[in-house]
């Protein structure tokens, strides 16, 4: 076991070296309050565990010698001004009150006392006790066992009053917890395991467990003391490397003793030694790597979620796309964005901001910006800092943050497809409104002058003969040229309006016609208030007086109807003259080429599209009917 003990050796303080190393770094490159006793820390770190490694090699080439002695002198006194340092690093923080800083102090100068005494016993009793005679009493005190065991002994209760009265309730947040927890649990497997040697009877092998287990613990003061100087933004990654790599040490140790005792043992008592031991070795490597793999995995969830207290960032992305799909503007996406992102990382300053705008500013601790891409263009950046060091930007973060980044561009990219969308559908409605208009107005210009053409035809006609109609007709034409004139904006009337319109009309027709000329309305109530086209009766009425009344002898009738059949609304025109030669319907007509008709029938296209039609037919009676069917528009 003694071969073995240096090969722990060997490889704790390998380890150790590695990390004292980046520690090393960490604090030189350092601009905080306290770069000194970093320094310090991070040297002592270094000499201890470098030494550590010589000795072990050193150790395996036979009698160490002076070179041996010196290097063991060197690793004592870096381990003893270790607390020390410790202490000090820790009284530079600015939220210590004046009492605990004192009391702080107190405990700097007596750890710097102490460290300095147990250098001095630890030089004695290598380089002078060995010249004292045998029997002096100086040689049997200063022994190297003492002093190790004092140097244990100082170290953790050094460690363990300077975390009770400088860092209790001081620490920020879980990260730094598990620093303060992983040193104190180092020293404390160093003084355990001195203590369990001293006062208690063990056998042999447990003896060297607890040796190997005391060489290990220097690990687990690295790796303590190295998180609580890392502030930068890979540190959650730099944290899972080292965990796994102190999780590989341990495997490689247990199946190192696996190795030399039990399949050492059996492997020496088996019929083909060589096999079994290769055998052996095969399946505890394949244990080995099993079994990293599940601690692997095991070390990156207590990293994010116990260390760090990192939410599930699948289940906060999914909820965030929830959040932002019903919000229809850009500024809610935004403002939705940045308190979404500053709850769930608890940063101190989160938002979105166009790229134009100013860099970061210098104050902030960390920052991290993600840009926004909506299509091909980068309005946006994603910025995210802290302002303190009581938070800092994880791996983890920075990829949560590029997923919501592309997750915020592709709604901003969405809004603006239906932002798109909505301008083209309201500029191709204006459009059809612009050309239903001028259709309207086209279609308007072409009534009128037919109107008032026929108009001034039936006046001229009676001024010879019966001046005083002809006076009375023109009273009644101004009368329908006023409504035109009222209503030349319109495009639509209600049907009350255009009734009356027709009577005044008519009124003038019937001046041409004589009492020949019976004119029925037949107007419900319910589609009194009814929206109409403009002078949509007047044509048929127009047609039926011109085609099919004018030629017929005798007693004219015309009737003007409206109702409400289910969803529409039916106005018709009847008459009992002399009829059409076929059915004409709107769609098709045939025949019915007039002005009249084909205004009408363009307008009702116009309007309603295939909603509306025009029919005219004959009657059983006799005569003919126009038949008008529109949507019904009644309040």
């Amino acid at each position: 076991m003694a071969n073995f003990f240096v090969i722990a050796q060997i490889v704790g303080c390998g380890v150790g070296a590695i990390l004292s190393l980046f520690l090393a770094s960490l604090a030189w490159r350092s601009q905080e309050k306290g770069r000194a006793a970093r320094i310090l820390y991070a040297a002592c770190a270094l000499i201890f565990s470098a030494g550590g490694l010589m000795l072990g090699g050193i150790s395996l080439t036979g009698d160490p010698g002076t070179a041996g002695k010196m290097t063991g002198t060197l690793r004592l006194a870096a381990a003893a001004f270790l607390p020390m340092s410790a202490v000090g690093m820790w009284l530079d923080d600015e939220g210590l009150s004046t009492q605990r800083r004192h009391l702080g102090k107190l405990l700097f100068l007596l750890a710097m006392i102490t460290a300095a005494l147990i250098v001095l016993a630890g030089f004695a009793a290598v380089w002078i006790v060995p010249r004292l005679d045998a029997d002096s009493v100086l040689r049997d005190t200063l022994t190297t066992g003492p002093v190790h065991r004092a140097l244990s002994y100082n170290g953790f209760l050094v460690i363990a009053a300077g975390v009770w009265l400088l860092l209790r309730n001081q620490s920020r947040g879980r990260f730094q917890q598990f620093s303060v927890w992983t040193l104190v649990a180092g020293l404390f497997i160093g003084a355990a395991s001195i203590v369990a040697r001293d006062f208690f009877a063990l056998s042999k092998s447990l003896d060297s467990l607890l040796l190997v287990a005391k060489e290990q613990g220097v690990t687990l003061i690295l790796i303590g003391s190295l998180f609580y100087f890392a502030r930068f933004r890979a540190v959650d990654v730099f944290l899972k490397l080292t965990l796994r790599l102190f999780a590989a040490v341990v495997l490689a140790l247990a199946a190192a003793i696996l190795t030399l005792g039990p399949i050492h043992t059996m492997a020496a008592g088996a019929t083909a030694p060589l096999a079994f031991t290769a055998i052996g070795l095969t399946a505890l490597i394949g244990l080995v790597v099993l079994i990293f793999q599940r601690i692997s995995r095991l070390t990156d969830a207590i990293v994010e979620r116990v260390i760090f207290g990192k939410p599930d960032y699948r289940q906060a992305a999914a909820e965030l796309r929830e959040r932002l799909a019903p919000l229809e503007s850009v500024s809610e996406v935004i403002a939705a964005t940045e308190e979404f992102i500053g709850r769930t990382l608890g940063m101190l300053d989160v938002r979105i901001q166009p790229s134009a705008a100013p860099a970061e500013d210098a104050r902030a601790v960390d920052a991290v910006q993600a840009p926004i891409m909506v299509g091909n263009q980068r309005p946006y950046v994603f910025m995210v800092s802290s302002r303190s060091r009581q938070h800092i930007v994880m791996t983890v973060d920075v990829e949560f943050l590029r997923e919501v980044a592309v997750i915020v561009g592709r709604r901003l990219e969405a809004l603006e497809r239906e932002g798109d969308r909505v301008e083209r559908a309201r500029r191709e409605a204006q459009l059809v409104h612009q050309v239903v208009s001028a259709e309207l107005r086209a279609l308007r210009a072409q009534l009128n002058p037919h109107f008032l053409f026929n108009a001034l035809n039936t006046i001229a006609a009676h001024i010879p003969h019966d001046p005083e109609k002809a006076e009375l007709m023109i009273v009644r034409l101004a009368r329908v040229f006023r409504h035109l004139l009222t209503h030349s904006e319109k495009s639509f009337t209600s049907l009350h309006e255009e009734v009356e319109f027709l009577r005044t009309y008519l009124e003038i027709e019937k001046v041409r016609f004589g009492e020949r000329l019976t004119i029925e309305f037949d107007i419900s109530d319910a589609v009194a208030a009814a929206t109409v086209p403009c002078l949509i009766l007047q044509p048929l009425v127009e047609n039926a007086l011109k085609h099919g009344l004018a030629a017929k002898r005798g007693d004219n009738q015309l009737i003007i109807r409206a109702d409400r059949i289910a969803d529409s609304l039916s106005l018709s025109v009847e008459d009992n003259g002399v009829g059409i030669s076929e059915s004409i319907d709107a769609v098709h007509p045939r025949g019915a080429n007039g002005v009249g008709l084909r205004n009408i029938r363009e307008r009702l296209r116009t309007i309603y599209g295939h909603r509306a039609s025009l029919v005219l037919e004959n009657v059983s009676q006799g005569g003919s009917r126009a038949l008008v069917i529109i949507p019904a528009d009644i309040p």
